[in-house]
């Protein structure tokens, strides 16, 4: 107001200019904060994703090691490997005598992998 009733004093167009210069250079300031503050909710929207992830395969692995316990002790006897039953070909009992051959078990599996 005071620059457009007295036109000649300068000291008031300079203040008016200075004026315009820093309600700009505020507008820009606010502007980049914004900007920022949406890329820090981004950041923060990727942190949450990779924590509820984190949080998924965290349960998965109790969940292996739980069942690893399990099965570790379920299947724990007091019978060294060594002295376990290696895979049977014939079972002792059976009354049938024949027993397969290498070439019979072979040939079975190769009939299998051509299905």
């Amino acid at each position: 107001m005071l620059r457009k009733r007295f036109p000649d004093v300068k000291a008031f167009d300079r203040q008016f200019c200075l004026n315009n210069t820093a309600i700009q250079s505020a507008n820009e300031i606010i502007e980049s904060f914004q900007e920022l503050n949406d890329e820090l909710m981004s950041v923060m929207d990727t942190m949450q994703y990779q924590d509820i992830h984190r949080q998924k395969i965290e349960r998965v692995i109790n969940v292996m090691r739980s069942l690893s316990g399990y099965m570790n002790t379920l299947l724990e006897g007091k019978v060294e490997d060594t002295k376990r039953v290696s895979s049977a070909q014939h079972i002792i009992g059976d009354t049938h005598n024949e027993v397969a051959s290498l070439c019979d078990i072979d040939d079975l599996l190769a009939q299998f992998g051509k299905k």
